[in-house]
């Protein structure tokens, strides 16, 4: 008769052959912790001064900037980021600040926003922080990958992503623990702007 292929989840049986098996729990845990929901890379280009208030709503996803001309300064009292060329900030989802940016005469600067989405997270894993590009070499990579997505070649573009993104969380200082879960952030939310 037919062999039926009986080993316990997590477990290769000699029929499965080769690869690399990712359903033991605690797998399954890191793959949630790193569900990309969005992902998108904009390039601006701005002239003089511009400023962008985000105190009321907070950023709305996770986001890394790369500063290609001009400055900025971002304002979350009592921190105060100031970036140059070759820069970038991470700035956590959620966060308040207002940035003010200027170019001598132009600004010019990657967004790169995504969010990942996992059941474990109460909130956004990495601080608001500011890191220098050492040899240009995270310049390289955000140019790929926006070569990569204006081309519309996703899969590409997910294959860059999360190389850059493994590179950068090694680097980036952890947010302090949070108290209460992700459900209860709009409340808290609101229970600040309402009822300081």
């Amino acid at each position: 008769g037919a062999r039926h292929n009986t080993a316990p989840k997590g477990h290769f049986s000699p029929m499965t052959g080769r690869g690399v098996c990712l359903n033991l729990p605690s797998d399954r845990m890191q793959l949630q912790l790193h569900n990309l929901e969005l992902l998108f890379l904009h390039r601006y280009r701005r002239t003089g001064i511009s400023t962008h208030d985000r105190t009321r709503d907070g950023f709305a996803n996770s986001c890394f900037g790369y500063v290609l001309k001009g400055g900025a300064a971002f304002t979350a009292p009592p921190v105060v980021l100031r970036l140059g060329v070759g820069d970038l900030i991470y700035i956590p989802k959620g966060q308040r600040y207002v940035s003010c940016w200027t170019g001598t005469p132009e600004v010019e600067f990657y967004s790169l926003n995504f969010e990942l989405k996992g059941t474990t997270l109460a909130g956004d894993p990495f601080a608001f922080q500011v890191l220098r590009d050492r040899g240009c070499a995270l310049r390289r990579r955000f140019d790929r990958l926006y070569a990569l997505l204006e081309a519309r070649e996703l899969l590409s573009g997910l294959a860059e992503f999360f190389p850059l993104y493994s590179l950068l969380a090694g680097r980036l200082t952890p947010a302090p623990a949070r108290l209460h879960p992700a459900r209860l952030s709009p409340a808290i939310r609101y229970l600040d702007e309402h009822y300081r």
